[in-house]
């Protein structure tokens, strides 16, 4: 940790709670088999070479279908508006007509 110089070095190096997936295969492997606690050989992978020390697993977690579903039904809404919104802008911007006109200065106060 106290030699990581990527992105979470400030960190101390720690990833954080990360899921199944997130990491790339050739980490996902090598820290497969590791308990709370254990440390990883040296793995070397297209990013640098790293050693992973798991602190903690945790179970997958399955939520209440109704804590998802409200979840779900936010996230369409949310996104059905922004389509509308932009769509209505689009709509607004085809139908708008913008006139500019400049007006040439004759003063010759300025010349």
């Amino acid at each position: 940790m106290r030699y990581s110089d990527g992105a979470n070095a400030l960190q101390g190096g720690r990833l954080g709670l990360v899921r199944h997936g997130e990491l790339i295969p050739t980490i996902e492997q090598a820290v497969a088999h590791l308990v709370p606690g254990g440390i990883s050989d040296i793995i070397e992978s297209p990013e640098g070479i790293q050693i992973i020390r798991m602190d903690d697993r945790k179970p997958k977690q399955f939520r209440q279908f109704e804590e998802v579903r409200r979840e779900v039904q936010e996230l369409v809404y949310q996104r059905k508006s922004e389509d509308m919104y932009q769509s209505w802008l689009v709509e607004l911007k085809n139908k708008a007509y913008i006139e500019i006109k400049f007006q040439h200065e004759t003063s010759t106060a300025h010349r």
